[in-house]
């Protein structure tokens, strides 16, 4: 009876994937998506120093700043402009390794900071 234990305990752990398994299967898929859709241009080269820029890593959606965003349960990120500087705020999770912050939120935020710089930069909310 233990044997079977055993095995079915190490059956469930190769079947399960592991979070850099997953971000790195989550990163692949979002840059073959940007692949297939657009068009090398050896002429873009942009540079932004953005000096007035926070970036809120909390670990709970309680300490967001809910008064300058509406408030929504789904909500794990967000931009805004408070007091002349630029604001992101994103749920991070606390790990033994360190803070995990989902780069994909990050970067959607990024994308806001961006847009509301140069309106030449899509809004991410926008679409196509």
């Amino acid at each position: 009876m233990k044997r079977i234990i055993l095995l079915l305990c190490c059956l469930l752990c190769i079947s399960c994937a592991s979070a850099n398994s997953l971000q790195r299967e989550g990163f692949r898929n979002f840059i073959d998506a940007f692949n297939v859709e657009y068009v090398e241009d050896v002429n873009l080269h942009d540079i932004f120093y953005i000096e007035k820029l926070e970036v809120h890593v909390v670990g709970s959606q309680k300490n967001m700043d809910w008064a300058r965003a509406y408030y929504n349960p789904r909500i794990l990120g967000y931009f805004t402009v408070k007091d002349g500087v630029y604001q992101i705020w994103v749920y991070g999770v606390k790990t033994s390794n360190g803070i995990i912050v989902n780069q994909a939120i990050l970067g959607h935020e990024l994308n806001h900071v961006l847009s509301y710089i140069n309106k030449g930069y899509k809004n991410p909310d926008e679409e196509d």
